[in-house]
């Protein structure tokens, strides 16, 4: 099953609404292009974090993803382009299943040693932030394993 809610103006406000759908056994949510600017806490043992493959949440107004983004642990592809995003939870590492991580135009300053964890992954885009350097990046990826 998928949940669609593009482009609906979803604010804060409706965040519990948000939370509610991660009792259903989505394998994608779409939640790009809304007003959002912080997400409810996964649940341990939710249908989410052992259905979702697919997480979009592109063009929102995030600061921050929730730690508990480590327990969305069959996730394939999570899309957080187009937002204020700062960093990257350390949890990101535990998202063993992860093949396309895309970030680009936030205010990313480094990214988390623990995205060296990501050992399916194949695509990470992380154009158009405030990384200072390319060894910031390098250092992520190529870190020993934690």
């Amino acid at each position: 099953a998928a949940a669609g809610l593009a482009g609906c103006g979803l604010t804060d406000a409706e965040a519990d609404g948000v939370a509610a759908l991660y009792a259903l056994p989505l394998r994608s949510l779409n939640l790009m292009g809304n007003e959002l600017t912080a997400l409810p806490d996964v649940a341990v043992g939710s249908a989410m974090t052992e259905h979702i493959t697919l997480l979009g949440l592109k063009s929102n107004k995030l600061n921050a993803l929730p730690s508990t983004i480590g327990f969305l642990t069959s996730l394939t592809a999570l899309f957080l382009t187009d937002n204020a995003l700062t960093e990257l939870p350390a949890q990101i590492g535990q998202l063993s299943s992860l093949r396309k991580l895309q970030a680009s135009s936030n205010k990313l300053r480094s990214l988390p040693r623990e995205v060296a964890r990501l050992k399916e992954l194949e695509l990470l885009r992380v154009p158009v932030n405030a990384i200072e350097s390319e060894d910031r990046v390098s250092d992520a990826l190529f870190a020993p394993c934690l």
